[in-house]
């Protein structure tokens, strides 16, 4: 009884080792945390770019075909002239 006494708030080893892996454990929890905060930033960067992309896209081919009109018009007003002559 006298040694049970003596160990009075103090941590027997199985609590402590219990303790240092919960440390570890939540220490590891916040580097993942601050990492998925991290990769989701950059996946709203590259989602953002791939909108981008594809607005750019959009824009490019319909000029493409704005100006494929344009140039068949053209072709087949000049060969109505070379017709004509």
């Amino acid at each position: 009884m006298s040694a049970a006494r003596d160990n009075v708030g103090q941590r027997c080893e199985k609590c402590s080792y219990y303790e240092s892996q919960m440390h570890a454990a939540q220490a590891s929890e916040r580097q993942a945390v601050v990492l998925l905060h991290a990769i989701e930033h950059q996946l709203e960067l590259e989602r953002q770019a791939m909108n981008k992309q594809q607005s750019y896209t959009t824009e490019l081919e319909s000029n493409l075909q704005t100006v494929s009109e344009q140039t068949k018009q053209q072709v087949y007003s000049t060969a109505v002239v070379l017709w004509l002559i």
